[in-house]
């Protein structure tokens, strides 16, 4: 993060494992958090096993707490969570639907950016049973190599 001068870390669930990352890098960096949930990460029977929901209903309760904004997909999902999580302020859930309408943007003029914007893409699993000592640290330079490489290419192919 450092090396890449990030000013924010975006997390989308249903990968559990990228909202774990996401927290831990938040609490280290202090950047602002943002975490998409395209699905509800718990539910009254889901994940079936107990453990695995007491870990996700934790997570999940964290991103609530730490998150600068949550984005969602429907309303009613905010409605469920602002309901499960009673002090979670309206102005921190974003509504982000599926989809566009393209008349939307008929009236805006089209945009010229005086500079390139850089976006990666970044989702992975990682076992929580690996007792690798340098499993994520073997995950990240991984990550950092092929962002290098998708970056030099997105660079030569706008130039």
């Amino acid at each position: 993060m450092r090396q890449t001068k990030s000013d924010v870390i975006f997390t989308t669930f249903p990968i559990a494992t990228a909202v774990w990352i996401g927290l831990i890098l938040h609490r280290l960096s202090g950047k602002p958090w943002i975490v998409d949930f395209r699905d509800s990460m718990t539910e009254d029977n889901y994940p079936r096993d107990s453990t695995t929901w007491r870990l996700w209903r934790w997570l999940e309760g964290q991103a609530i707490l730490r998150a600068s904004l949550l984005l969602f997909t429907a309303e009613s999902a905010i409605r469920m969570y602002r309901q499960r999580y009673p002090h979670l302020p309206a102005e921190k859930c974003l509504l982000l639907p599926n989809g566009y309408d393209e008349s939307d943007f008929a009236e805006l003029p089209a945009a010229s950016f005086a500079r390139q914007i850089r976006a990666v893409r970044f989702s992975c699993y990682i076992p929580v049973w690996s007792t690798r000592r340098s499993a994520i640290h073997d995950l990240f330079s991984a990550h950092s190599r092929d962002s290098r490489k998708m970056a030099k290419s997105i660079e030569t192919h706008s130039a």
